[in-house]
């Protein structure tokens, strides 16, 4: 059986909150992928802004230089906003896809 891996939203972190995915009205399954591009260690910080709720807290992970960070299958509602930010602006790139993966977050080293 075949899987279809939709890239829904790219680019870098900033230094201060800002909205990675806004999901639509069927709301989607999804999977962050988390790159520290730096030669420094970076903090990032992931939030989930439920409907009519405040911002949930979904992951914060230190960085090495150069580890990644992936958040597999992580379910989002209509409207739902994913946030995110990371120590320094530009230092962290990422990448969200459609997951069809169970919930789990795996950290690797460089």
């Amino acid at each position: 059986m075949s899987r279809e891996y939709l890239n829904l939203a790219d680019g870098q972190l900033a230094a201060t909150s800002g909205t990675l995915l806004t999901t639509g009205t069927q709301g989607a399954v999804v999977q962050v992928t988390l790159f520290n591009t730096s030669g420094s260690q970076q903090t990032i910080n992931l939030t989930v802004l439920r409907t009519g709720s405040t911002a949930r807290q979904v992951v914060r992970a230190v960085l090495e230089r150069y580890e990644s960070l992936y958040v597999i299958g992580l379910p989002l509602s209509a409207a739902d906003v994913l946030a995110g930010y990371a120590t320094t602006a530009s230092a962290v790139d990422y990448l969200i896809s459609a997951s069809a993966g169970p919930f789990s977050i795996v950290m690797r080293d460089a």
